[in-house]
């Protein structure tokens, strides 16, 4: 389909990410708000806090689905855009990714089904949205590769898992709406709570999507498409550590509740798994990029370049993962918005970066922009952690980053200097993956060696926990 119109459908779908945040936290208060409810806290059952939610949906996608049609079609329509595509496509990839802002309206039903302690149903829901996605894409890659046929695939995997969660909702009698004097006080409730939470996932949503845009419109759609294929793989990482995390969100709302002392646990157990399986993932990354990157894209792509933008990722993502429980931790002690000036210093510095390095390094420069901030921002939310959470500095070493050291570091020097000696000697395009194979078992070796030593007890008290 071309590196040009699929850059093109790249920047349209990421200004619809970022429409996603209309909903200013919404779908986190319905979670948030919900569990409580279950914890004994009296402020309503969830269907109250589903209409709300629908209520403040409803009429951010009556304002918002008019107004970026009329911005993706001057986008689209723009002289070097229009170049980039084939005719007609333009007016389709606005069309469908105005679609996609469907999923807006759709949201609160997938976290009522989070808040209601059914995270299963609602990542089973998400897993089929995948499986559309993926086989979608092989279909349209196959039988018909054109960036308009690409576009429905992922507006449907966009859509679907919402559509999914209205009728798991409605199968379990939690969707009954009501749109009256109630629900507009529980929604003036629920804003008050999730516009500060809203602030600060904004900035970081702002911050992970604009480096496609500043490709896109910097550096031109075929490098947007490049850059997009690093960050897919950064995404992907990504959504394994929200997989992780996110089934705790309604349990550690409640457990802030009724038992803090049980939830500070929890916490340090979920800062141990996150921060453990990034780090495991991006030096796996990291090791396999040589090979993954020209198997994916072909030898006419720009290789050394994408791989090195996906090293540059992948290093931002090992040390952001030390943040990403905490951000979830504070939004369920009933704090959100307590990132807001880390998340802002985050954005303003990576995108400035980002536009600077740009010119000098490419889409490997605008990588490294989002990346670099990390090494301030991360040491600097750990300690407003320790200042607003109770986060014991102590028992956050022991628990997380010691263990995490001690499992991931000594298999990635060993690994590493085989790896030297092997390219030295023999290369070949397959060592890159047989060295990242290796390293993955290395990996679970050490861990079974060191069991005892790692806080795998913590880590199957957090698998009982009760959603």
């Amino acid at each position: 389909m071309g590196s040009g119109p699929y850059g093109v459908w790249l920047v349209l779908f990421t200004a619809v990410a970022l429409s996603q945040y209309s909903d200013l936290g919404v779908g986190a208060a319905i979670v948030f708000f919900s569990a409580q409810s279950r914890a004994g806290n009296a402020k309503g059952a969830p269907a109250r806090f589903l209409s709300a939610g629908l209520l403040w949906n409803s009429s951010a996608c009556l304002l918002l689905i008019p107004l970026y049609f009329v911005l993706a079609l001057l986008y689209v329509t723009s002289d070097e855009v229009a170049q980039a595509l084939p005719e007609s496509d333009g007016f389709w990839l606005a069309v469908l990714a105005t679609c996609a802002l469907l999923s807006i309206l759709l949201r609160p039903f997938m976290s009522t089904l989070v808040g209601a302690g059914l995270m299963p149903v609602d990542q089973r829901n998400q897993l089929i949205g995948t499986l559309v996605r993926v086989l979608g894409t092989l279909a349209v890659c196959l039988l018909a590769p054109s960036a308009v046929a690409l576009a429905m695939v992922e507006v449907a995997w966009v859509v679907l898992p919402g559509v999914l969660a209205l009728f798991s909702s409605a199968r379990r009698g939690l969707v009954r709406i009501r749109w009256d004097s109630q629900a507009r006080t529980t929604l003036t409730m629920m804003l008050r709570y999730s516009v500060r939470s809203f602030g600060a996932s904004l900035m970081g949503a702002i911050t992970l999507q604009s480096g496609v845009i500043i490709a896109g419109l910097l550096l031109g759609p075929s490098a947007a498409s490049y850059y997009s294929a690093a960050f897919r793989v950064y995404t992907a990482a990504r959504q394994v550590l929200s997989w992780l995390i996110e089934p705790f969100r309604s349990a550690l709302s409640r457990l802030y509740l009724s038992d803090p002392q049980v939830a500070q646990r929890t916490l340090l157990a979920l800062c141990f798994l996150v921060t453990a399986a990034a780090s495991v993932i991006s030096v796996t990354g990291l090791l396999a990029a040589p090979w993954l990157i020209p198997a994916w894209l072909g030898d006419s792509a720009p290789v050394t370049t994408v791989s090195w933008t996906l090293t540059a990722f992948l290093a931002g993502l090992a040390v952001n993962s030390l943040y990403i429980p905490l951000a979830m931790a504070a939004d369920s002690r009933g704090i959100p918005g307590l990132y807001l000036v880390s998340n802002a210093v985050w954005m303003v510095s990576a995108i400035c970066l980002s536009v600077v390095l740009a010119g000098q390094l490419g889409i490997v420069g605008i990588a490294v922009g989002l990346s670099a901030p990390l090494i301030i921002v991360v040491p600097l939310n750990i300690v407003i952690a320790r200042r607003r959470l109770g986060l014991s500095l102590r028992s956050w070493v022991e628990v997380c980053a010691r263990p995490v050291l001690v499992l991931v570091l000594p298999p990635a020097v060993l690994v590493a200097m085989v790896s030297a000696v092997l390219n030295r000697s023999f290369g070949g395009e397959n060592l890159p993956v047989i060295v990242a194979g290796v390293y993955v078992l290395l990996q679970a070796l050490t861990a079974i060696i060191l069991r005892r030593h790692l806080p795998f007890d913590q880590v199957r008290d957090l698998a009982r926990a009760r959603l």
